[in-house]
């Protein structure tokens, strides 16, 4: 397994483990309820991931409730007031909103600067700390 989460029905769950009590487990990630799982191996976990998005989704059906969805496409950054600021005339100035000025910084820095590292199985950038691995 090359990443570091699971991913089933546009869900994506985390691979934990606890050393002192030698458990594994995880949650489903980017969503705002706490949906948790736990397995004796890595085989195992992501069964129950699997369990736990179905679980999710028909309890979310039973209760007449929407389920969150993960990576929706909007986000809350904070910049600092001095990259707010650079944003804000760039975007002034280009006649564009700050919204597609961050975009667009986003897409460059994926397809220019991490364009040579990618998870050939799923398209994702492959990061380390503070440089492209």
């Amino acid at each position: 397994m090359n990443n570091k989460y699971f991913e089933y029905k546009n869900y994506y769950g985390s691979c934990e483990v606890c050393l002192d009590s030698q458990e594994l487990f995880g949650k489903i990630l980017f969503i705002r309820d706490l949906v948790t799982y736990a397995g004796d191996n890595i085989c195992e976990l992501e069964s129950e991931f699997k369990l736990a998005v179905d679980d999710y989704l028909e309890t979310c059906v039973d209760l007449g409730k929407k389920p969150d969805e993960s990576l929706t496409g909007n986000f809350d950054i904070r910049l600092g007031c001095q990259l707010h600021k650079k944003v804000a005339l760039a975007a002034m100035n280009a006649e564009e909103s700050q919204n597609e000025v961050i975009k667009k910084a986003v897409s460059y820095y994926f397809n220019e600067q991490l364009s040579k590292k990618v998870n050939k199985s799923t398209g994702t950038p492959i990061i380390s700390k503070n440089k492209v691995a």
